[in-house]
């Protein structure tokens, strides 16, 4: 016996969901991760917007590692994640870490610096919220100052493709941006 119209694995799941809305909080005993954190990590929108669409206050949650599903999102540079997370929760653009970083640290610090930190930088740019580029994590690094220890360009400032200095072109661009003269 078949059904007419079969359920797809996520709208099975999302319908789960709905029915008992305290699995969306539980916790996976090895990690410490909700599912919101687990959609984050795969990159699966879909799964980030029905679990949001549920709970908009699972955004504030932390996993074992103290990150917020934000973060994760950034870390492993989901670009379309991270723009849903802002979008539901633009309060969690400004959550920081335990080490006092931004998501803008976090993307250069993982090597993350193009979808994800194009989408970060867009989203900061509607919020308000360019300050968070300048912002220092608790050893006094800025943005700027992980992107040249990564040798990570920024995507926003990416220098011409002939230039054979384009980090420096890079710093020198974002100094220009944040009217902060170089020291």
């Amino acid at each position: 016996m078949t059904a007419s119209r079969p359920l797809s694995n996520f709208h099975f799941i999302e319908e789960i969901l709905r029915r008992r809305t305290e699995f969306t909080a539980e916790r996976d005993l090895k990690n410490g991760s909700t599912l919101l954190h687990l959609a984050c990590i795969r990159g699966d929108v879909e799964m980030v917007m029905a679990l949001v669409g549920l709970d908009s206050q699972l955004c504030f949650v932390k996993d074992k590692m103290s990150m917020f599903p934000l973060q994760t999102a950034v870390i492993h540079g989901h670009g379309d994640v991270t723009r849903e997370l802002i979008f539901t929760c633009p309060e969690s653009l400004q959550m920081l870490t335990s080490q006092k970083e931004t998501v803008f640290h976090l993307a250069a610090k993982n090597y993350q610096c193009d979808i994800a930190f194009e989408v970060l930088f867009e989203e900061a740019k509607k919020l308000n919220q360019k300050h968070l580029l300048h912002e220092q994590d608790d050893e006094g690094n800025t943005v700027l100052h992980i992107a040249g220890r990564k040798h990570t360009m920024l995507p926003s400032y990416k220098a011409p493709r002939n230039a054979h200095h384009a980090l420096l072109l890079t710093v020198k661009a974002l100094v220009a941006l944040t009217g902060r003269k170089a020291g």
